[in-house]
């Protein structure tokens, strides 16, 4: 990485508005000076021209299963840790959540090792997204059933267990109309990690109930959920109503139709919805067939998994 650099000719996008200024000095690593017009570049400085393109504080995908032809629940070296959080960088993600699935062994543990040390030219580990194991297995999706448990008569002695592999854990998706799920959300809300309603069959009522509990997050919204009806409205409008409550939606315009996606983001508000990638180790590869261990044989079409 280069320690002074100087980027000319940019469209500058702060996060919430394009600015007037063009011109952005950079010092290992820190920006040191945003400015407009002819700026000369100080004695050592690397020049880059964008050429009127976008210049934008980098993407945090909080829900993604890989990249770069590794999966998350596959990072077992250094080696691959890097070669997934570069590819992260690659497409302008500069930081993420990692999300896998609940597996009774230490391979958890080692991958947040590896990637905490994938370096400065990586995108940075923020910590894990659990999806599951508490889920319903009506609405498990792509998730095989091996990595689903259910609360039952030993909820805290299964949420002892997860929370006891996941160190690094920030968020848990969980279908709160299994028995005793309720439970586990306090039980890792008190741990600190954010309960997300998802993979559920759950209806209006019944995810009024867990918003009142403390489920403060949605995880992909519209997909592996009840859908919305005049007469049986299902999750949506109460993930909407209530203020606390964001949601992540795949605005691949596969997962989500547009209208739909325009339809959440004028209900929730551009701070509540949470655009996520939800990609998996095949992130960027051409169109064919795949095979993940976790998820067997699957296809790339049009770039969707």
């Amino acid at each position: 990485m280069e320690d002074e650099i100087l980027i000319i000719n940019a469209r500058l996008f702060d996060g919430q508005k394009f600015i007037v200024q063009d011109s952005v000095r950079v010092s290992n690593g820190i920006i040191m000076e945003i400015t407009g017009g002819k700026t000369a570049a100080p004695t050592g400085y690397k020049i880059y021209d964008l050429k009127n393109r976008i210049l934008c504080p980098g993407f945090i995908d909080i829900h993604t299963h890989g990249a770069g032809g590794v999966d998350s629940m596959e990072v077992s070296s250094l080696r691959r840790a890097r070669q997934m959080a570069g590819a992260f960088a690659a497409t302008g993600v500069t930081s993420f959540l990692l999300a896998c699935f609940y597996e009774n062994n230490n391979n958890a543990a080692s991958a947040v090792s590896y990637l905490e040390k994938a370096g400065p030219s990586a995108a940075r580990f923020l910590g894990q997204y659990l999806e599951g194991p508490f889920i319903n297995p009506v609405k498990r999706g792509m998730i095989p059933r091996r990595f689903m448990l259910d609360p039952g008569r030993d909820m805290g002695k299964s949420v002892k267990a997860v929370l006891g592999k996941y160190s690094a854990l920030k968020v848990m998706t969980i279908a709160p109309e299994l028995k005793n799920s309720a439970g586990a959300m306090r039980a890792i809300s008190k741990k600190g990690v954010i309960p997300s309603f998802g993979h559920s069959s759950a209806g209006y009522d019944e995810t009024k109930k867990a918003i009142r509990g403390g489920m403060r997050h949605a995880t992909h919204l519209f997909n592996a959920m009840e859908v919305f009806h005049h007469r049986n409205p299902g999750p949506f409008p109460a993930i909407a109503e209530d203020g606390r409550v964001t949601a992540e939606i795949i605005a691949d315009g596969t997962h989500v139709h547009p209208a739909a996606i325009k339809a959440a983001v004028k209900l929730l508000g551009t701070e509540r919805v949470i655009l996520i990638s939800d990609s998996t180790a095949m992130m960027g590869y051409k169109d064919g067939r795949y095979y993940l261990d976790n998820a067997g044989p699957f296809t790339v079409r049009q770039g969707a998994a």
